[in-house]
Order: structure tokens, then C-alpha cells, then sequence
């Protein structure tokens, strides 16, 4: 192919500009097409758009569900809670309720009767009343028989020529023996109808002997002439009054002994009741281990709820619940290794023997006491009524008031019981139950006569149940002092909020994975790599009303596991000297029954920085997604705090 010339060249690239330059020429006067860029545009604008509402819905929505989990694990949580506090406060009253039917039983007849069913001879009372009976007895039918031996043949024709019946009555059921313990209220009845009915007798035996010497006179006096009959016949008439006067002293004698009936029954009734009685320690001490084992179970229960609801969501889900931080710090080194729980804030009270624990505000008197200040109204005034002579009732109400310390105690007590009210110990005059003035000083003069009149039996101790009750964390802080909790402070208003944060107050959280897939998730940045993540907080508390109290009456707090609604009488010690007085305030207080409101309940609060901080420690420790993500909220928590 031969080479073009450059001439040829040249024309022809100037043809092929000429070209070009029509073609744009032609294309610049042609709109054809123009609207194919604003499609494209506005598609790429609403494929964004779509996008972005796509992503925040999603979002959204998720936060949402995590939300709703959050709550319903804080919520169900304290739910949960507040059930348990409701059956412990329920369990609380019926361990108070049997062990106040255990104190009305015993205070009849005390520990004698239960164990044995042979009369009480060991106490110098019975030894001494017994020789005194028996020589009066005596006395009287020595005079009898003197009586007896007089020839009243000079005497009938002044009306006296024959003698009634003139002995003592009731003295075989008076010394039938008494089956009671020393420290009872049928014993003590029963040793002041036989104080009684010896004091008849030697008014008895006074009567007879003035009775002989006055019939020997009247039978001298007819030897005397002119006037003797007319002195005989004075003589006549003062033995006739004194026969009625005896015959007077017999009916009040089958009164008596018709009282002292009366109690051998209630006795033998007592002790037919006792073998039931007997099971109710053990019945106690069952109802406290299902307490320990619903306090050491919930947690556990908690937890699987909480780990249902969360695969419910497909979320994570943790509880924080209370006392695991206590004044900043971790109480539970394992709530940083184990999964976090959710802890009832309850406690087990102080042990019996305490330093400075004053046991009549331990929990389970103030469980009893209002039980056996109800029920032996009902009790106490037909003791009076069977035997009114015997003051059983006044005995009834001192010997309720000192069984109610000892049976708490022994309820109580880990180790061996040794403070029980035998024999032995009420002649002691450091005994704790007795004061240090009457109560003193009759147990140290009773302890002088036992030594020489009455014999000791060995005093067999017994082994206390170890039954504490559950009361709210930080009570037995204060020593039982209820009202002086810490969250109750009211002149520290902060440490107070800060305290019941800590006990009352459940936290939980939900979380999402980080795999959640967006809509150009390229372009769109995910917020939480990690997960989403919401908190919630719940608390349980008491909702009974609370009111101005007085020293009589236990003190109503804002949390505590008795729950008690109106009046409740507070412990309050006594003698026998007022036991008659405070038998006769107990009915002018009436017969209404104490009421008890199960009242826990739980509600959804804000949550608040230090349990945010305090659950972010907690959690954090055993989850690293989840620390990423709580690692704001504890470093900016009061930021984030709308309350």
C-alpha cells in the first residue's frame, strides 16, 4: 500500500474535525435523554432513604424488645421477691402462732407434767404443806375422838343429845398430789387451796377443841345446884352455834375440795394435750428449714427466670439484686465469679446469748407474744371462773409472760438450753427471769427452804431447735432495735436512700449479640458493635401504712418480715404482783384478734446511678461484650440520671 502524502493527511484530519464538530453540534440541539440522570440520582436518594428508615426501624424496634425484656426481668424479679418475702413473713406468724399455743399449754402445768405423770414431791412447798395437812388432820380426829368419848346423856333434855358429823372434808383429794411443775400455774392454784384448806382446818380444829371444852363445861354445870341448869343451858346454846359454826367451816371445806376437782381435771386434760404439744418444736424447727430453703432456693429460681425471659427475647439477660454491694463494696466475692443473683435481703437474727441483744425484741417474741396476749383472754377468764379462789388466772398471766421468754429462747438457742424454769433454777436469784428485787428476793429465801426441807432433782438440760427467724438485712446491725435500721434514718436522708438501694432495689439487664445485619452496612456505621443493651430497675417493698406508736406497741417499719396491721403489744416483763393488774388491762383492750397484712410488693422505679455503677462493676466482671458496653454508662451514669 503505497504511504499517503502529507497533504492527503492533512485533509483528511480536517475532514474528520468537521465531522465531529457536526456530531456535537447535533447532539447539543438534541434533548433526548436528559431525564435519565435525575432517575438515577432520586434512585440512589430513596435507596439511602429506605435504607436509613429500614436501619432505624430495626433499631429501634430492637431497642425496644431489649427494653421490654429489661423490664420484665427487673420486674418479675421483684415480683418473685416479694412472694418469698410474703411466705417468710407468713411463716414467721405461724412459728409465732404454735410456739404461743406451746406457751399457753405450758404455763398450766410446765415441764413436770410433760415428762411425767407422778406427783411433784421434790419442791419443800409440797413437803411442808404436806406435813402441815397431816397434822392438822391428825389433830382434828385426836379431838374428834375426845368428842366422841363424852357421855351427852345429861345433856338431852336441853336439846344436845346427839352430835353430827363434825370432821374435816376434802382431805384425801386435797393430798392426791399435785402431777405439775413447780413453775406452773395449776401447782401454784393448787398450793393456795391446800394453803386454804389448812388454814380451814386449824380454824376447824380450834372450833372442835372449843367445842369440848364447852360441852365438858355444860355437863359440869348441871352439878351445881339451883342455877346449873340455867348455865348448862347457856353452855347449850353457845355448842349449838359452835357445831353450826363447824358445820359452816365443813361447806366451805367441800367448796374447796370441789375446786381442787376441778383443777385435777383440767390437770389430767392438760397432760392428755401434752402429747401433742410436744410435737410442735419439732413442727417449729421444720418450718424454719423451709425457710432457709426457700431463701437459699429463690436466687436459683430467680435466675432460670430470668434466663427464660431471655431466651424468650433472644437476648442476654443478668439480674443484680441486693447486698451484693453494701457501702460500696462487693459483700459477695462470688457474685464476681458466679452468675449475678438476685439475694432476698434477709437475714437469720442474732444468736440467743448475744452481747447487749435484749431477747424481748428478738423477732420471735415479737412473733408470739401478741398471739398469747390474744388467745389467753379466752382462756384466762374461765380459769377464773372454775377456780376463783385458787387465783389460777393471775398465775396464768405471770407464768404466760415468763414462758413466752423461755420458749423463744429455747427455740433459739444453738447449744444447750440451760436457763429452762426447773425446780433448780427458780431458786436461783441471778436467774434471768426473775428481777432483782421481789422476784430476787423470794428465790433466794425459797432456795434457803429447799436446802432444808425440799430435795433436788437433777435438773436435765435440753437441746435448744437453733430456730432464728429471717428479719430484713441491718436489724440485727441496730440489735433488734426496730426503727433504728439505717434506711429508717431519717436525720440522714442520704445514707438512707443509699441503704435500701442496696437491699431493696433489683437491676437487671438485656442485651442483644452484635450480628445484627443492616441495610447497607457499609455505608451505615453500627452504633453498639457489641449489642444493644437497656437497664431496668424494680424494687419490693412493704406496702402497709404506717403510723405514730407508743412504747407499749411493737414498732411498724417500712420494711420488716412480721407485718403487722393496728395495734401490737410490745414485751413487756412482770411479776406476780402485777400479773392480776395485767390480767384485768387485757380485757379492757378487748378480744380483737391481731391482724397481719401479707403486703410485699414490687414496682418498676428509675434506675439510679449507684446501682447503674454498682451493676456495671458486678456484670462487667464476667462478661467483656457486656463491660464494652456499661463501660459509658458507669463512667458517665449521672449524665444519664433523669431524676
Amino acid at each position: 500500500m503505497a504511504a499517503l502524502s502529507d497533504r492527503e493527511i492533512e485533509a483528511t484530519s480536517k475532514k474528520c474535525v468537521r465531522s465531529m464538530h457536526r456530531s456535537m453540534m447535533r447532539l447539543h440541539r438534541n434533548e433526548d435523554g436528559m431525564i435519565v440522570w435525575g432517575v438515577v440520582v432520586s434512585v440512589l436518594f430513596f435507596m439511602g432513604m429506605a435504607a436509613f428508615v429500614f436501619n432505624t426501624g430495626k433499631t429501634v424496634t430492637k431497642k425496644l424488645e431489649t427494653q421490654n425484656a429489661s423490664d420484665a426481668i427487673a420486674y418479675s424479679s421483684a415480683v418473685w421477691t416479694a412472694r418469698g418475702m410474703n411466705m417468710l413473713t407468713a411463716s414467721n406468724h405461724l412459728i409465732g402462732e404454735l410456739n404461743g399455743i406451746y406457751v399457753l399449754h405450758h404455763a398450766l402445768g410446765g415441764r413436770h407434767l410433760d415428762q411425767h405423770w407422778k406427783p411433784n414431791e421434790d419442791p419443800w412447798e409440797v413437803v411442808a404443806m404436806s406435813a402441815a395437812l397431816n397434822a392438822s388432820v391428825l389433830s382434828i380426829g385426836g379431838v374428834i375422838e375426845d368428842l366422841g368419848r363424852i357421855d351427852l346423856g345429861p345433856l338431852g333434855d336441853l336439846g344436845l343429845d346427839d352430835l353430827p358429823f363434825l370432821g374435816m372434808e376434802g382431805f384425801d383429794t386435797i393430798t392426791g398430789g399435785i402431777y405439775s411443775d413447780l413453775n406452773s400455774s395449776i401447782f401454784q392454784a393448787k398450793m393456795v387451796l391446800q394453803a386454804q384448806m389448812l388454814l380451814l382446818y386449824v380454824k376447824h380444829l380450834k372450833k372442835l377443841i372449843e367445842l369440848v371444852k364447852t360441852i365438858k363445861d355444860a355437863i359440869q354445870a348441871l352439878s351445881i345446884p339451883v342455877i346449873g341448869w340455867a348455865i348448862a343451858a347457856g353452855l347449850v346454846v353457845k355448842a349449838i352455834q359452835i357445831i353450826n359454826e363447824i358445820q359452816e367451816l365443813r361447806r366451805k371445806e367441800r367448796s374447796i375440795e370441789s375446786e381442787y376437782k376441778r383443777l385435777n381435771l383440767l390437770e389430767r386434760i392438760a397432760k392428755a394435750a401434752s402429747y401433742p404439744k410436744k410435737l410442735i418444736p419439732g413442727l417449729i424447727w421444720g418450718l424454719h428449714k423451709i425457710q432457709q430453703g426457700v431463701v437459699n432456693v429463690m436466687p436459683t429460681t430467680i435466675n432460670r427466670m430470668v434466663e427464660t425471659i431471655g431466651d424468650y427475647h433472644k437476648r442476654e439477660a443478668f439480674i443484680v439484686g441486693g447486698h451484693i454491694f453494701q457501702n460500696g463494696v462487693i459483700s459477695n466475692p462470688l457474685s464476681t465469679i458466679v452468675r449475678p443473683q438476685a439475694v432476698m435481703p434477709v437475714e437469720r437474727e442474732l444468736e440467743y446469748g448475744t452481747q447487749n441483744f435484749n431477747e424481748e425484741q428478738s423477732q420471735m417474741i415479737r412473733a408470739t407474744y401478741p398471739w398469747v396476749v390474744h388467745w389467753r383472754k379466752f382462756i384466762g377468764l374461765p380459769l377464773t371462773l372454775i377456780s376463783h379462789r385458787s387465783l389460777i388466772g393471775a398465775f396464768y398471766l405471770n407464768w404466760t409472760e415468763r414462758y413466752t421468754i423461755q420458749a423463744s429462747e429455747f427455740l433459739r438457742a444453738s447449744d444447750v438450753y440451760k436457763d429452762e424454769l426447773t425446780v433448780i433454777n427458780s431458786r436461783r436469784t441471778n436467774h434471768p427471769h426473775f428481777g432483782e428485787t421481789i422476784d430476787g428476793i423470794m428465790g433466794m429465801v425459797s432456795g434457803l427452804f429447799q436446802r432444808v426441807l425440799g430435795r433436788n432433782s437433777p435438773d436435765v438440760p435440753v437441746q435448744g431447735k437453733d430456730v432464728r427467724m429471717y428479719v430484713v438485712r441491718g436489724l440485727n446491725e441496730k440489735l433488734g432495735k426496730k426503727g433504728t435500721e439505717v434506711w429508717n434514718d431519717a436525720n440522714n436522708q442520704r445514707a438512707a436512700s443509699r441503704r435500701a438501694d442496696d437491699l431493696f432495689t433489683h437491676l437487671a439487664l438485656a442485651k442483644t449479640d452484635g450480628n445484627s445485619k443492616l441495610a447497607g452496612a457499609t455505608i451505615f456505621r453500627q452504633e453498639h458493635p457489641s449489642g444493644i443493651m437497656c437497664v431496668s430497675q424494680s424494687m419490693v417493698y412493704n406496702a402497709n401504712m404506717l403510723r405514730d406508736l407508743n412504747d407499749s406497741e411493737q414498732p411498724k417499719v417500712t420494711w420488716d418480715t412480721l407485718g403487722w396491721v393496728g395495734r401490737v403489744d410490745e414485751y413487756e416483763s412482770t411479776w406476780i404482783g402485777t400479773a392480776l393488774l395485767a390480767a384485768i388491762g387485757d380485757l379492757f383492750q378487748g378480744f380483737a384478734q391481731p391482724k397481719i397484712r401479707l403486703n410485699w410488693q414490687a414496682k418498676l422505679t428509675p434506675v439510679t446511678e449507684r446501682k447503674l455503677k454498682n451493676a456495671s462493676t458486678v456484670i462487667g466482671r464476667q462478661n467483656r461484650d457486656v463491660r464494652d458496653v456499661m463501660r459509658p454508662f458507669s463512667d458517665n451514669a449521672a449524665k444519664l440520671m433523669n431524676h
